[in-house]
């Protein structure tokens, strides 16, 4: 266990791979030290757990590769810092039993047994009666890691991991007065207020006569705790229900397979479950009439090869954005995607990035960058290379990075099939694991002169630990407003600089701007060999490479 690529291929049981204690301090904060009528930014913190595990791997893996080193006193103290914006987490009836325990304690004080975790730098504890047990992973844990224990189990499951979107609850007329109270804002949207308190890890909120007051509490707030303040009371309480899934994900938006899906056994049909009990293998699809588990599929074997799995294997989370331009068929190719969910709609999630904030279907916004105003078309932002810089680096100002695994801008003139990328990206998931410098992998897919690759302006894809030493050594870039290049280029030479593994994968994709080539994409040559195609001029176009694709072998 080790890097998210590493997770990929097995998960601890009962094992912990940890250096040692972090010192207390700002991660103790997070739990105890709530703020009150303020909020302060210290700024990001180096990253370190989880993305510095992946040079820092156990003797017992990595030994035979001559990867095993000692963490350095710099490398535990960033793997604590890193650790500053996470929150508390409570999950109902859920657990991860099982699975990484480290320690267990008496739980009569729950505020101890949140200091003690993080101490010992665990990513949460199960609670049953007054008896924790401390968990220790490779990384943070999410809700697809944990298992539904039924409503009639008492357990609760706390996380200590980044703010992840959660569903909501309202109740009109409810309060719970004079209790809790760790901050009051003077905001009344409760969209913003949700992501406030998902960030905080606050218990819940109350909006009344136009104030919020957030809610501070350990154990997950229910209505039963709640006081009904009566029929003309002008106050509404919203409690977080991070157990249930995500009915309407706001600003992001995330596909997750229901719980308790029976998955397919090897050689059995997977087209209605879609997803495989062996977690090395995917659903791939030979026609409409079958579909089955293997670790690998080939188009020229006379199958189809789409990738069905809809659920996300640690080590293949992918956060995929795009660029709106000001002018050309952007629009009209996004609202295509978003209409028909295909392209970055299905990636786990994914962003649209603007000049200004525009609805691009219903309830879909747009999400806004300053000073790039005059960008147009999306060519012209990647030309640009201050505007595409300052799109990579707002990727910084949310905390999605360092949730998923891989981050991928993605042209909205490409075509991309998430679910073959995710498969390819498991397929490397060894050779990456054995690259990995400790500064992160990008990948390099178009073909160049001789044995080198460059990146694609099309597709380009960044593991989480190459974006967060990004941030922090944007220094030793060169500055984009005096640099003759192009966005992409500017990113690569970044990259490259500051010392991530540029890994080349020429065929990943197929891209007519590769090599100072131009030319459109013919609907007649898509099928799913390729994870992506690009470009393509129009809606109507990727439908037509989308449908080809489909019907190839049908």
């Amino acid at each position: 266990p080790g890097s998210p690529q590493a997770a990929a291929l097995r998960r601890p049981t009962n094992t912990t791979t940890g250096k040692g204690r972090a010192e207390p301090g700002s991660p103790q904060a997070a739990a105890l030290g709530r703020p009150t009528n303020t909020t302060t930014d210290d700024g990001p913190a180096e990253p370190g757990s989880p993305q510095v595990a992946a040079s820092e791997r156990p003797t017992s893996d990595t030994a035979d590769r001559g990867l095993v080193r000692t963490a350095s006193a710099k490398e535990v103290e960033e793997r604590s810092m890193d650790r500053r914006d996470f929150v508390w987490t409570a999950y109902r009836h859920m657990d991860c039993a099982n699975e990484g325990d480290v320690e267990d304690m008496g739980a009569w004080n729950i505020t101890a047994v949140k200091q003690r975790c993080e101490e010992i730098m665990c990513t949460g504890f199960s609670l049953r009666g007054h008896h924790a047990w401390l968990k220790r992973t490779p990384r943070p844990l999410r809700k697809v890691d944990l298992v539904v224990m039924g409503n009639d189990d008492s357990v609760v499951m706390f996380t200590f991991a980044p703010p992840a979107e959660i569903a909501w609850e309202s109740f009109q007329h409810w309060d719970w007065p004079n209790h809790g109270d760790a901050e009051t804002l003077m905001r009344t949207d409760p969209a913003y207020l949700q992501r406030y308190a998902e960030t905080k890890g606050y218990a819940g909120f109350s909006i009344y006569k136009g104030i919020a007051y957030m809610k501070a509490r350990d154990f997950p707030l229910q209505k039963e705790d709640l006081h009904y303040m009566g029929d003309q009371a002008p106050v509404v309480f919203y409690i977080p229900r991070p157990e249930r899934p995500v009915d309407k994900a706001g600003k992001y938006y995330r596909h997750e397979l229901g719980w308790r899906t029976d998955c397919a056994g090897d050689g059995a049909d997977c087209r209605q479950s879609q997803c495989c009990n062996d977690p090395s293998a995917f659903c791939f699809q030979e026609s409409k009439g079958w579909a089955t588990c293997k670790a690998s599929c080939t188009v020229e074997d006379g199958w189809s090869c789409k990738v069905l799995s809809s659920r996300t294997t640690p080590g293949e989370s992918i956060f995929c954005f795009t660029i709106l331009g000001r002018q050309g068929t952007e629009m009209e190719l996004i609202r295509h995607q978003i209409k028909e969910k295909v392209g970055i709609t299905q990636c786990d999630e994914y962003m649209v990035l603007a000049p200004d904030s525009v609805e691009i279907a219903d309830g879909v916004w747009t999400t806004p960058l300053a000073n790039v105003s005059t960008v147009g078309t999306s060519r012209q932002w990647e030309q640009n290379a201050s505007a595409f810089a300052a799109a990579w680096t707002s990727l910084l100002d949310h905390y999605m990075y360092r949730v998923h695994d891989w981050i991928a801008f993605v042209d909205p003139h490409t075509v991309l099939f998430p679910n073959q990328l995710r498969a390819a990206l498991r397929q490397k998931a060894v050779s990456f694991e054995a690259w990995d410098n400790g500064f992160g992998i990008y990948l390099r897919a178009c073909a160049s002169t001789g044995s080198t690759s460059e990146s694609s302006s099309a597709l380009q894809i960044l593991s989480q630990l190459s974006l967060a030493k990004l941030n922090f050594r944007m220094s030793k870039c060169r500055d984009p407003a005096h640099a003759d290049q192009s966005g992409t280029e500017w990113l690569q030479k970044c990259l490259d600089d500051m010392g991530a593994v540029g890994a080349s994968m020429p065929g990943l994709l197929v891209d007519g701007h590769c090599k100072d080539n131009r030319f459109d994409i013919a609907a007649d040559k898509c099928d799913f060999s390729k994870v992506a195609y690009h470009p393509v001029a129009s809606a109507e176009a990727f439908r037509r490479c989308s449908d080809h694709a489909e019907a190839i072998h049908f």
